[in-house]
């Protein structure tokens, strides 16, 4: 993934998340918030393709995974594991795809709708966007019917603006460089600034 899109979907998670917080009446936070997903999911794709190395990959996402969670629990006050576990979770089933069977792939896309963030639709989202990766026509339409499909199932109207992310992920050009690791860190660190500042408001 560009660094340039990372940018752009770590913006409008923080976005997504200060209006979650703080604003939670005003819509247009949660809007702009609807781009993360998607361009995350692409990430995953790829860093599929990329990785020099699967195994340190899967350990620095679960690694980013598990140091955010608590955080995640406390800003948000869920259950479910957060996105960095169905981002994870999207990439080992992308590998079961191509390694092994595609029928063993969309089974595993299952597990995800109890425990995760997105559910299926986001381990799922992953999995199309890399066997339609070298089709546009595809993967835009396979995109629009996914989240079409999130939208009718799960009532979250808001959702259908992660299509959105489409032009940004097939048109993109602008380039910015990140240090290796900044993307890993910015996860669990935005949560945690954000819990601090919900505190110290809280006490005003």
């Amino acid at each position: 993934m560009a660094d340039s899109l990372k940018v752009i979907a770590m913006l409008t998670m923080l976005v997504d998340h200060i209006g979650f917080v703080f604003f939670p009446e005003q819509i247009i936070w949660r809007i702009i918030g609807r781009l993360a997903f998607p361009l995350f999911a692409w990430g995953i794709v790829q860093g599929y393709n990329k990785t020099a190395s699967l195994k340190r990959y899967v350990l620095r996402l679960l690694t980013a995974a598990l140091v955010s969670q608590i955080p995640y629990v406390m800003l948000f006050g869920v259950r479910e594991l957060n996105i960095i576990f169905t981002l994870l979770w999207g990439l080992i089933v992308v590998h079961v795809w191509e390694r092994f069977s595609p029928l063993l792939a969309l089974l595993l896309c299952l597990p995800a709708e109890r425990f995760m963030s997105y559910g299926i639709f986001g381990v799922f989202l992953i999995l199309l966007m890399h066997v339609w990766q070298d089709n546009k026509n595809r993967l835009v339409m396979g995109v629009l019917a996914a989240t079409i499909a999130y939208v009718v199932f799960k009532r979250v109207p808001v959702q259908i603006f992660c299509v959105l992310a489409l032009p940004l992920i097939l048109n993109f050009q602008w380039s910015v460089s990140l240090p290796k690791y900044f993307a890993y860190l910015f996860y669990p660190g935005h949560l945690i600034a954000l819990i601090v500042i919900r505190g110290l408001l809280s006490r005003l």
